[in-house]
């Protein structure tokens, strides 16, 4: 599990490279720096509300109680 959430952070970190080196040509081209930045800023913002939607999804598990398998005293 660790291996496979290490994957998809590596992949996620990969992908946010590849679009930030996209707009980085179009902000050279197009948009001056108040847009750029903006337009990341709204990217932050959607890809945080997309984490919230998929972090509902898992199941929080309620911590175990520790039984009482102690000896009783004498």
């Amino acid at each position: 599990m660790k291996s496979r959430i290490t994957g998809l952070w590596l992949a996620t970190v990969t992908l946010g490279n590849v679009f930030a080196g996209f707009f980085a040509r179009i902000y050279t081209d197009v948009l001056n720096p108040g847009e750029y930045f903006g337009l990341m800023t709204i990217m932050v913002a959607l890809v945080t509300i997309g984490f919230y939607f998929v972090g509902r999804k898992f199941e929080q598990k309620p911590e175990r109680q520790e039984e009482a398998t102690s000896p009783p005293e004498t």
